[in-house]
């Protein structure tokens, strides 16, 4: 596996930035369905085809991060943004809800789990370490012994 230099984006200043500074791979949400949402400045739907731009343009990839618990009246705009994420070439998906997970992975997306998403026992971590997503979130919080 090779390592991969990845940095949160949530407006255009900050995509640049990453971008300029040699980012690999930026992360970034959209709407209400990221824990960033409540920040000062972040992206909306209107601007996903924009960012997939820049980073195809810079050679870097682009993973829309949707990691927030997803309640029912929340899944027509998951499955929307996923929808219009594929539609624009998005690398990938980073999701904590398994909706959003199992609607990614039906649509073709490569899914990586958030960080948010709780794995905090060995057979959770097999159940995650299937094909239905990749990149069990280990590394921030889990110490091997």
């Amino acid at each position: 596996m090779q390592t991969e230099l990845l940095a949160p984006a949530g407006c255009y200043a900050s995509l640049q930035a990453a971008i300029d500074a040699g980012a690999d791979a930026v992360y970034f949400g959209l709407a209400q369905l990221n824990m960033r949402a409540r920040s000062r400045r972040s992206f909306h739907l209107d601007d996903l085809a924009t960012i997939l731009s820049r980073c195809h343009a810079a050679g870097v990839r682009g993973y829309l991060t949707l990691n927030t618990l997803l309640y029912d009246h929340d899944l027509k705009l998951c499955y929307k943004l996923l929808e219009t994420a594929k539609a624009h070439g998005v690398h990938a998906v980073i999701a904590a809800g398994m909706a959003c997970i199992l609607k990614a992975r039906e649509l073709g997306l490569e899914v990586h789990l958030s960080t948010q998403l709780s794995v905090s026992n060995f057979e959770s971590f097999k159940f995650y370490a299937q094909p239905t997503a990749r990149k069990p979130p280990t590394l921030k919080f889990c110490v091997a012994k």
